[in-house]
């Protein structure tokens, strides 16, 4: 997909040029490094400089993690370390700026097959087979969600020498939030009068974890009214 926000962006040694980017999803459609390096060639031919790559999704994680294995351990499929690199450094000698996509807190399913503890209620579930938005979504009422949340996200930030990074937050449905008692007291601490403010405080505690790496979270439309 491509697409022409209009905006300008700011490279290094302050060259300001138009965002004109094109979007891979990779969770649901896993594509092998030398296709994805064969697309972003296509793509820059065609006048593109932003690879929004999109990672993780129900479907699948495709980040290999030290930290935290068993996400890619639930995935036939996924990017090692060293293969991101190789496409990051790829995109860079065409000149395209690569925005790594980890979607939170909703399609998160293949992280909490991993880790089902970081739910509201710690159900088993399993990785998706079709699209769709499912409600077993990340609990924003455990602090040990956040923890593990911060040093799964300086993990990844450190692949990824981009200024931006993208946190999704499309799509999260909230039913589980309402029956959760960590939800619930998470709320009152904090004076949250609904559900939609209790993913704003969720999205602002993702973007305080990422602006301590150095780069600036983005994110699609539905975070933007939380």
């Amino acid at each position: 997909m491509f697409y022409n926000t209009g905006e300008t962006i700011e490279r290094n040694k302050g060259l300001i040029i138009t965002h004109r980017g094109f979007h891979l999803d990779c969770a649901r459609h896993f594509y092998a490094v030398d296709e994805v390096k064969k697309i972003i060639n296509e793509a820059a031919i065609a006048g593109a400089n932003v690879f929004h790559w999109h990672l993780t999704d129900d479907q699948g994680w495709r980040i290999e993690s030290k930290q935290f294995p068993k996400l890619q351990a639930i995935n036939p499929e996924y990017y090692t370390q060293n293969d991101l690199k190789a496409v990051v450094d790829f995109a860079d000698t065409k000149g395209v700026e690569v925005i790594p996509e980890i979607e939170l807190p909703g399609h998160t399913r293949s992280l909490l097959v991993a880790y089902p503890e970081f739910s509201c209620t710690g159900e088993s579930v399993e990785l998706a087979t079709k699209g769709g938005i499912y409600d077993v979504i990340l609990c924003p009422g455990k602090d040990s969600m956040f923890a593990f949340l911060e040093e799964l996200l300086n993990e990844v930030c450190a692949l990824f020498p981009g200024l931006r990074f993208h946190i999704g937050g499309d799509e999260a449905p909230k039913n589980k939030w309402h029956d959760c008692p960590d939800c619930r007291k998470r709320m009152e601490q904090e004076g949250l009068q609904d559900y939609e403010d209790l993913q704003g405080y969720f999205t602002n505690r993702v973007n305080a974890i990422i602006k301590k790496n150095g780069k600036k979270a983005i994110c699609w439309n539905d975070s933007l009214v939380a």
